[in-house]
This record gives structure tokens, C-alpha cells and sequence, in this order.
């Protein structure tokens, strides 16, 4: 089951699999290494299937949110890859568009995911994520659900993009994908926001590619701050 691709993120949720892994105590699992693998897994194919609109309806009903804020309100020590992902989930949960569902779920959810999003972002560096993902050899094949939370309507979510950004743009085997889709003028632009949170993870991440080292073309600027994903 490979959860990157479609077919794999409705095998997980129609299963039935991740509501029966979101209804677990991990509390009794004694060994503290396995709970982190096992934390560590169930929070990286929730994010998985949060971007996918059919599974993510799915997740929103079957409990995903109740796991991602017990995971994260945790008094125990996580793992900030634990944390991060599901960080990333919480925002796209609750930046689901289309899905009425999912919307419905989550609407009135939104504060605490901004609480826990923006405690996330206060103790946590760029360094350290991307220490996370090189521990664990994360390969990505598309940046685009992390460039959408940039274009969201709530401003912690759009920080929480662009610090995502930042961090994988740190990674050298990132950037061909980033050229590939064409993000890093656009990205880059946001150098100029008026929040500085988000100016200064863009300017970590522009600080990355030798083509940032001249303006961005204004279309891009002006993307920017209409904040609408092309």
C-alpha cells in the first residue's frame, strides 16, 4: 500500500485501517520506540490522504482530527516528524475545499488547529525538521499541497506553508521538483509579505537557489498578494 499515490490513499481509508489506527490507546504501547515508529507512521499516511478530497472526507469522519490533536496535546516527549506531520494534516483538514463533508467536520474546528499549529511554529526550527527528514530519508514527488497552505485564508496556516517550504528547500533533492512545477519564483516572492514569519521562511528558502538572487517578475509578486493559488 503505497500511500503517495491514489490508489493506495483509498485502500487506507475505505479499509477501514486508519479509523481503526486513529480509535488506539498508544498510551499502552510500553516501548517508547515503537509508539514513535508506530505514531510516526500513522501520522505520515494521514497527512498522505489528508490532500487527496475523496479520502480526506473519509478521514474527517472516521476520527482524524481527535487523533492528530491527542497526538499532539501529548505531554510526552514526540518526535518532531511526529509533530510535523501532523501539523500539516491538521491545516489541510481544515483548508478542505469541495468537500462538504470534511468541511463540515472541521469548520468549527479551526481554532484549535491554529492553537496547536502555532505552538508547533514557536518550538520548532527549520534545523530541526530538516534533521527529522533527513533521519528518515523523506522523498517527496510533488510540493503543491505545502504551496497551497501558502494561499490559505487563515494567516497560521500560510506561515505554517511557508515554514514547510523552507525546510524542504534545504534538501538538495528537493529542488529539481520545485523547478519542475515552476514554485520557486512564486515562493520567493514572498519575500515581501507583510508578515515576518512568512518573509523570513521566504527568504530561507530563496536563499537556496542561485535564481533568486534577482527580483521575481511581478506576476509572481502579484500572486503573492492576492494569495490565490494559480
Amino acid at each position: 500500500m503505497y500511500v503517495e499515490y491514489e490508489e493506495g490513499q483509498m485502500q487506507a481509508v475505505e479499509s477501514g485501517v486508519m479509523k481503526y489506527l486513529f480509535s488506539l490507546n498508544y498510551d499502552e504501547i510500553v516501548s517508547e520506540e515503537i509508539k514513535d515508529y508506530v505514531l510516526f507512521s500513522v501520522a505520515g499516511i494521514t497527512f498522505n490522504t489528508a490532500y487527496n478530497p475523496i479520502s480526506r472526507a473519509i478521514l474527517s469522519r472516521d476520527g482524524a482530527f481527535n487523533f492528530i490533536l491527542n497526538t499532539l496535546d501529548h505531554r510526552g516527549n514526540r518526535r518532531i516528524q511526529i509533530r510535523y506531520f501532523c501539523c500539516i494534516a491538521l491545516a489541510i483538514l481544515c483548508t478542505s475545499e469541495g468537500d462538504q463533508l470534511a468541511e463540515a467536520n472541521n469548520m468549527l474546528d479551526v481554532p484549535q488547529a491554529i492553537d496547536r499549529i502555532e505552538k508547533f511554529l514557536e518550538s520548532t526550527t527549520i534545523g530541526a525538521v530538516v534533521d527529522g527528514e533527513e533521519e528518515y530519508g523523506m522523498a517527496w514527488k510533488t510540493m503543491i499541497p505545502w504551496y497551497k497552505l501558502v494561499q490559505s485564508k487563515f494567516q497560521m496556516f500560510r506561515r505554517l506553508g511557508l515554514f514547510c517550504l523552507a525546510q524542504l528547500s534545504f534538501r538538495k533533492c528537493n529542488h529539481k521538483i520545485f523547478r519542475e512545477e515552476s514554485l520557486i519564483q512564486p515562493i520567493a516572492a514572498f519575500r515581501w509579505d507583510e508578515d515576518n514569519h512568512i518573509s523570513a521562511s521566504a527568504k530561507s528558502f530563496a536563499n537556496q537557489f542561485e535564481e533568486c538572487s534577482t527580483p521575481p517578475p511581478l506576476l509572481c509578486l502579484v500572486r503573492a498578494s492576492i494569495r490565490k493559488f494559480p
